[in-house]
């Protein structure tokens, strides 16, 4: 292709294509070739009306379309000059396909091509919360090691070598875990690489060092009791075990633990005042 080749207008297709922008909007654009616009012409000459093209939109959240068994629908008439647009779908965290037709002069709807699927991206914050921790196992005299090698180190370690903190509560009294500096879970997505010491050739303002902290709250009630920290709602596992991280700031922090029974008559609650001093 030369440099003042240009795109053509149209490529001769018949097809649709659906595109995200937002977790409201998409993006359309279609094609219609001469022959399917002759075709759709004459084989309903009778019913065909100008004008009438349409974009029938679909909700097909959670269900396998079939072009008939749609949640929902909703058209938009379009000018036949037209080649794509923007849709407001009006619903967060749904799925949606696109039919391209001609209404008919009896109110039905000739599709002439379908787009893809397209599920929009999900609006407001992840409800998953990271409570798979490693066991107090991992800080052994290898764990060093470990973390010494490349993040493929932890892909390749089995199941067996990380517990669920369920566990913790049994073994916190005979191990060292709080003796040594608990990583937080962006420690475990990159291992930590120091910076490499300069010389004092190169300048000792060069040497740096950047650390912090957070606090992991976990602990157990009855399964099927409702619990809270600060007010905020955290999921329990089936077994009634819980847990959940904040981070520290450089203050005196109150932490409110409460858990509420299945049937709403009891109510217990447990208090820590933390106090964080970096120096």
């Amino acid at each position: 292709m030369s440099m003042n080749s240009v795109l053509p207008v149209s490529y001769g297709d018949t097809k649709i294509a659906l595109m995200p922008r937002d977790p409201l909007w998409m993006f359309v654009y279609w094609e219609i070739s001469d022959s399917a616009k002759q075709y759709f012409a004459q084989k309903f000459s009778d019913d065909f009306v100008e004008n009438s093209l349409a974009l029938r939109v679909y909700d097909v959240t959670d269900i396998i379309f079939d072009g008939s068994n749609a949640n929902r629908f909703f058209d938009i008439r379009v000018s036949d000059r037209l080649e794509s647009w923007y849709i407001n779908v009006g619903e967060f965290n749904r799925v949606w396909c696109v039919d391209l037709g001609y209404v008919l002069k009896d109110g039905g709807f000739q599709t002439i091509t379908r787009s893809n699927v397209l599920a929009l991206p999900r609006y407001g914050v992840c409800p998953e919360e990271d409570t798979q921790w490693a066991s107090y196992k991992m800080f052994d005299n290898n764990f060093m090691e470990i973390i010494g090698n490349t993040s493929a180190s932890f892909v390749n370690l089995t199941h067996k070598e990380f517990e669920t903190e369920q566990t913790w509560g049994a073994k916190l009294d005979n191990s060292n875990l709080f003796k040594t500096p608990l990583p937080t879970s962006n420690f475990f997505a990159k291992p930590y690489r120091p910076p490499m010491k300069k010389s004092n050739a190169e300048g000792g303002d060069l040497f740096w060092l950047k650390a912090d902290a957070e606090i992991i709250i976990y602990g157990a009630t009855c399964p099927g009791a409702s619990v809270t920290i600060c007010g905020r709602p955290v999921p329990l596992e089936e077994d009634g075990s819980f847990a959940t991280k904040f981070y520290l700031p450089d203050s005196t922090e109150h932490y409110v633990v409460e858990a509420v029974s299945s049937n709403g008559s009891y109510t217990k609650r447990i208090l820590f005042e933390i106090n964080k001093q970096t120096k």
